[in-house]
Order: structure tokens, then C-alpha cells, then sequence
């Protein structure tokens, strides 16, 4: 399948050839590889190189390993745009371990987050370094501007709390008597008609309920 434009694969199509031992996908244009290599138990040559492949998935990765532990397996993504990239260290750092790549990496590249692209020549060793430190940078400051955000968020909660103090505990005990008034189970929802009651004097009468009113 070499040299066909291709950009999609489908993951099943080598499902039932269980006894292949060599994939050529080199000098197409894909940019995704999803092809099951769960039943490939004799391959032993995956070529994808000159694609676009940046990448392999974490299932890919797992299903190469497997395959490593019954007989040797050699996969080439020689001149692909390898992303060397924070997000993409997990597979830079597995490429380089993995017994199924060149040691060298010979024609092997790196495509930065510009789009700029070179051949590396140390099979990605000055490419780690500078990733890990930059991305435990990224992961630091993460954790600084998280950690102020949270304590602005809990000064500004705290600030608008203390402000309004009073009046949320008003609103709170208001809307405890509503609730308590309405349960059912509550005796004394049942014996006042009214929520005042007034105790006064017959001489009394007359102020109590002209200018007590008003």
C-alpha cells in the first residue's frame, strides 16, 4: 500500500490476516494511524514512514509492546513530522526506549509548534532534555497561577460573606421560620393565626389600636 495517497486506513482491514508479517503504509498523507495490531501476531516490519504521522496513539504504543515480548518487531517513521512537543514527550520519550525503532533514529525529524521542521542527530537526547524542563516550567507556572487564582476566589467569597453578613444570616433565619412554619410535623404551625401577638391593658384600648396601626 505504499506510495497510494492515502490518508485514512481503515483499523480494520488487516483484522483477519493474522499470519502477515510486513505493513508498508510509507509515502502516504495520513495523519492518524488506527489500524487494530491486536491479532498481528507475526508481524515483524510496520513501515510508516514518509507520512504525517506526529504520532501514535497510547493503544498503538501498547499493542507494539505486546507484540515486543513473543518476537522482534521494527517499525520506521523515519522523515515524519514528529511533533516535539509538551503534549507529545509521552511518545518521544517511548520512541526512544522502544526496542522496535532504530537506536539512532537515523532520518528521523522533529516539527516544532511552528511548523518548522528538522532532522534531528542525537536521536531526540537534546530534544528531551529541553522538553522536560520546559514543560515542568509550564506545569509550575500552572500551579502558581492556579494556586492565586483559588486565593483570590476564596478572599473575594470571603470579602462578600463578611460584607453581607447580617443580611444573609437575616435571610437565613427568615427562610428557616418559613420553612419550619410550613412542615407538617411542626405542633405550632397550627396554633397562631397571626405572626404578632399583643398583650395590653383595657385602658390601654384606645392608643393600642389607633396609633399602634398607623
Amino acid at each position: 500500500l505504499t506510495n497510494n495517497a492515502l490518508t485514512v486506513v481503515q483499523s480494520s482491514i488487516f483484522e483477519e490476516l493474522g499470519s502477515l508479517e510486513i505493513i508498508d503504509l510509507s509515502r502516504n498523507n495520513m495523519r492518524h494511524f488506527n489500524l487494530s495490531l491486536t491479532n498481528m501476531s507475526s508481524l515483524n516490519f510496520l513501515n510508516l514512514s514518509h507520512t504525517q504521522l506526529s504520532s501514535l496513539s497510547v493503544e498503538t504504543r501498547q499493542n507494539i509492546d505486546l507484540l515486543l515480548t513473543n518476537h522482534s518487531v521494527r517499525v520506521d517513521m523515519s522523515r515524519n513530522p514528529i511533533r516535539c512537543e509538551c503534549d507529545n514527550i509521552d511518545f518521544l520519550k517511548w520512541m526512544v526506549s522502544s526496542r522496535a525503532f532504530d537506536v539512532n533514529l537515523t532520518d528521523y525529524m522533529c516539527q516544532y509548534k511552528d511548523t518548522s521542521t528538522i532532522v534531528i542527530k542525537d536521536a531526540y537526547e537534546e530534544t528531551l532534555v529541553y522538553l522536560a524542563a520546559r514543560c515542568a516550567d509550564n506545569s509550575t507556572l500552572f500551579l502558581v497561577v492556579l494556586s492565586v487564582t483559588l486565593c483570590m476566589v476564596s478572599f473575594v467569597v470571603a470579602a462578600v460573606v463578611y460584607r453581607f453578613r447580617w443580611r444573609l444570616r437575616y435571610m437565613y433565619y427568615a427562610a428557616y421560620l418559613v420553612v419550619k412554619g410550613k412542615r407538617k410535623d411542626n405542633p405550632e404551625a397550627e396554633l397562631f393565626r397571626y405572626d404578632v401577638f399583643i398583650s395590653y391593658a383595657s385602658e390601654d384600648e384606645e392608643f393600642i389600636l389607633g396609633k399602634s396601626y398607623q
